[in-house]
């Protein structure tokens, strides 16, 4: 039983057609990626007629997944990258920040202690 949400929907990869239930608001994203796997593996056929389909499809998935692996570990240092200049740039803020809090609070108590004075 298909959910509300799901669609069925069908891809062609090497002249092959498979069903595949989505949901309705990642059916065009499947299908940009069937067509993705689609080129990769017609690419490998092309310049590798002689290897059977299986191994087209394997050798694909593999490079697939490589850029996959790739596109994390770079995602990842560009992380620790951007919380490291945060980490600086907090360090930098509260520097500066620093002398005006503490001017702030010398006022304050400046301004009880003349209050105080005031009302005696």
């Amino acid at each position: 039983m298909i959910r509300e949400t799901e669609k069925s929907i069908r891809v062609r990869v090497l002249d092959r057609e498979f069903g595949l239930r989505v949901q309705e608001e990642n059916e065009a994203v499947t299908r940009e990626i069937a067509a993705y796997v689609d080129a990769r593996m017609r690419a490998f056929r092309r310049t590798h007629p002689e290897h059977p389909e299986i191994t087209a499809a394997i050798i694909t998935a593999l490079a697939i997944a490589e850029e996959l692996y790739t596109l994390r570990d770079e995602q990842q240092k560009t992380l620790r990258l951007l919380e490291n200049q945060i980490g600086a740039l907090d360090e930098q803020l509260a520097a500066v920040l620093q002398p005006l809090e503490d001017f702030s609070l010398h006022e304050e108590t400046a301004e009880r202690t003349e209050s105080a004075s005031s009302a005696k």
